[in-house]
């Protein structure tokens, strides 16, 4: 961590990026960062591909651009690349190639990701992101402000299903939600603001994923997809993915869930959940994906069926 304090404390601008198609954990990381850095008088800019499809960060989109500034604008001696949530450019959805002249930064809780940046701070036992950066914050002379707890609070509960997916290697999580929550922190608010508010239409667009699940080597394997039309009928507003793996995991002898979404012509946007010791997030890396091992996404570029034919003889062999 310390190289990666060091080169905060030296550069002046930074371009906070994050990954394409964000969550909670990414935004939240973004935001928390960049109020630190402006409190510091850096200057700092919000960069984000979006789209900012799920209800629980629909209001946070106009704090962000997806538009770069022209490189030749930028010094080298003063101006850093910021990746958080993701350790690879490539998923960020921006074409960063003329951006290379410029020092990268990344902070990330993700195992995955090709490894580069000139300084990193990537701790992959920690279920969140942003926790990563109250660490940086806690590390200088500033208290975390009531705004940036809440970030990283978000952040936190979003990854990790709020505390659902904490394994007993996170026993060190409490010491530091317990700080967050002394800067005026309520989780019963927070739980409201992420896991309410959901539409009829979107409980009803969710009940039609469910529905066409298919159940796999003998009940081990979940298999459910969503489809373009399935938005043309219900809207675009994202469907409760949150419940939608919680229903599925409670399946008697469900060990993994698959949701395969058709996001444009011909391409997919896959998650995986793992109740195992499975790890899908080294399957979600052999389609240029990753995340962890009980939880990863990936793109994939074809048919349903032919995802579905793959993914079958992957998991063949191992589950």
């Amino acid at each position: 961590m310390q190289e990666v304090r060091e080169a905060l404390e030296r550069h002046e601008e930074f371009l906070i990026l994050g990954h394409e198609d964000p969550d909670g954990d990414c935004l939240g990381s973004q935001l928390a960062l960049a109020s630190f850095l402006k409190r510091q008088n850096k200057a700092t800019r919000l960069i984000s591909h979006g789209p900012f499809r799920r209800p629980e960060i629909v209001d946070w989109a106009p704090l962000f651009t997806n538009k770069l500034p022209r490189p030749d604008k930028l010094d080298e001696g003063s101006t850093a690349l910021v990746l958080l949530d993701c350790s690879s450019l490539d998923r960020t959805g921006l074409d960063l190639s003329a951006y290379g002249h410029l020092p990268l930064i990344v902070i990330d809780h993700h195992a995955s990701g090709d490894g580069g940046g000139n300084y990193r701070y990537v701790k992959p036992q920690s279920p969140s992101t942003t926790l990563l950066i109250q660490d940086i914050i806690e590390a200088s002379p500033l208290e975390i402000t009531e705004e940036e707890a809440e970030y990283i609070f978000f952040g936190f509960c979003t990854d990790t299903d709020y505390f659902r997916h904490l394994e007993h290697i996170h026993h060190d999580v409490f010491p530091k939600i317990h700080r967050l929550m002394k800067r005026g922190i309520s989780p019963t608010d927070f739980h409201r603001r992420i896991y309410s508010g959901r539409s009829l239409t979107s409980q009803k667009h969710l009940g039609k994923v469910l529905n066409r699940t298919e159940s796999l080597f003998d009940g081990k394997l979940l298999f459910t997809w969503e489809l373009r039309e399935d938005f043309a009928e219900y809207g675009d507003e994202e469907r409760d993915s949150g419940t939608l793996y919680k229903q599925l995991q409670s399946v008697r002898g469900a060990l993994i869930v698959i949701v395969a979404k058709e996001s444009r012509p011909g391409e997919l946007s896959v998650s995986f959940r793992s109740s195992c010791d499975i790890n899908v997030g080294e399957i979600a890396g052999t389609y240029g994906g990753g995340g962890h091992p009980k939880a990863s996404g990936c793109s994939y570029a074809g048919s349903i069926d032919d995802f579905r034919r793959e993914i079958l003889n992957k998991f063949s062999g191992i589950i």
